[in-house]
């Protein structure tokens, strides 16, 4: 699609019609969902910048499919870890979007970071995703992140590096170090973790 042809079409309507119809049958869920995160990531960073509400809408349901799904190791299913790497890619092309719904991100982040039993390219993709939101999280927000990251970093194996850095990305962002400098027992508990 070209961005006349998005700009034209893609309203609230058919963003909430494609993400509703995804989850009509259970059979062919998954499937509809892997394409709805590829439609929404691709109508994202073609969107006009005036869209703010169709981007905030595309944010959050992306988010949500992030919440609801785990990141698996095989691409056809990974509906969770695709969603969080499109977050991350709409951030790339519209780094003035990241505003637009940053609670809904957070949470999403917070959940693959604190499901047991998430394959690892989840947490990282969390950390990821958390590293290049984290200008935008309230204090609510961070404050919830920066638990769940603490939280991994507390469990993992201290040689797992492929989740540990990403992390550790995150943890020591402006926002997050910020937020951490303020707490003083926060700070420590995350000094001893690094």
């Amino acid at each position: 699609w070209d961005k006349d042809l998005i700009d034209f079409y893609v309203d609230a309507a058919m963003i909430q019609q494609v993400y509703d119809r995804s989850a009509a049958f259970d059979g062919v869920r998954t499937e509809r969902q892997i394409v709805v995160v590829e439609l929404l990531s691709g109508w994202a960073v073609k969107l006009s910048s005036d869209k703010k509400a169709i981007a905030a809408l595309i944010l959050e349901k992306l988010a949500q499919l992030a919440m609801q799904n785990q990141s698996t190791s095989n691409t056809s299913t990974n509906i969770g870890g695709r969603s969080l790497k499109a977050l991350v890619d709409i951030a790339a092309h519209q780094p003035e979007w990241r505003t637009l719904a940053p609670r809904p991100v957070a949470k999403a982040v917070a959940t693959r970071l604190n499901t047991p039993g998430e394959w690892w390219t989840g947490k990282q993709q969390a950390a990821e995703t958390a590293t290049i939101y984290a200008s935008a999280f309230a204090d609510d927000d961070i404050d919830l992140v920066i638990k769940a990251a603490v939280n991994v970093l507390e469990q993992i194996d201290s040689g797992f590096w492929l989740v540990i850095k990403p992390i550790q990305n995150f943890l020591c962002s402006v926002r997050a170090k910020k937020f951490i400098q303020a707490d003083q027992a926060l700070e420590r508990r995350v000094i001893e973790l690094l």
